[in-house]
C-alpha cells in the first residue's frame, strides 16, 4: 500500500470551505452550487436557534443531494481506504 499524504484541514462545518479546500486538490465531479444548499445543515442541525422550517420537499432535495456528493467523494477514495470503515 502506498504512503498518501496527510491533508491538514480546518476543524469546520463550512462545507463551502471545505469544498474549495478539496477542489484545489482534485476533480471532484461536483459543483460549488451542488454543496453551497447543503451548508444550511451543516449548522443549523448542530447549533440551536430561530431557524426556518425545512418542508419535505427540501429535506428530500438535500438528502438526494448528500448522496450524490457521498458517491463522489468515495470515488476519489482508494478502495483500501473505503474497506476501512466496513
Amino acid at each position: 500500500m502506498s504512503e498518501q499524504p496527510e491533508v491538514g484541514l480546518p476543524k469546520t462545518h463550512d462545507l463551502v470551505l471545505l469544498f474549495n479546500l478539496a477542489a484545489k486538490e482534485c476533480e471532484l465531479n461536483i459543483q460549488l452550487r451542488e454543496v453551497q444548499p447543503l451548508n444550511r445543515y451543516s449548522v443549523e442541525a448542530r447549533y440551536p436557534g430561530d431557524w426556518d422550517p425545512i418542508d419535505m420537499r427540501e429535506a428530500t432535495e438535500a438528502v438526494n443531494m448528500a448522496r450524490c456528493i457521498r458517491e463522489a467523494v468515495r470515488n476519489l477514495l482508494p478502495k483500501e481506504a473505503l474497506q476501512q470503515g466496513e
